[in-house]
């Protein structure tokens, strides 16, 4: 390889920051949506045994995965190819659909 492939290689990998960067936000966002997903099994389980209201929880899984869904879609929209990103955009589109459908049901 000559000198300008190597750089145009270097500034395409390098293009959302350096590895360990790129790391430490995605072991954030694995960490948030673990202890997202545990609160919400604990206040549904709560909700059947001590009949408490669950829209909140539903409100605040499906906003957490729609904030991981499309973090996962910026970080890696170099990596992957265009339909891989195109589905990852309509799982992001539906998910936030979700949330502002559980957003209503819980104010009608």
């Amino acid at each position: 390889m000559n000198r300008d492939k190597i750089l145009e290689k270097s500034r395409k990998e390098n293009l959302l920051g350096d590895e360990r960067d790129t790391k430490q936000r995605m072991l954030g966002v694995q960490y948030s949506l673990t202890f997202g997903c545990l609160a919400f099994i604990v206040l549904f389980l709560l909700s059947k045994t001590r009949f408490i209201e669950i829209n909140s929880a539903k409100v605040m899984m499906s906003a957490m995965l729609t904030g991981h869904f499309l973090s996962n879609l910026l970080l890696k929209k170099s990596e992957s190819p265009t339909w891989k990103n195109g589905l990852k955009l309509l799982v992001v589109i539906s998910s936030a659909f979700l949330t502002l459908a559980y957003i209503w049901d819980m104010m009608v």
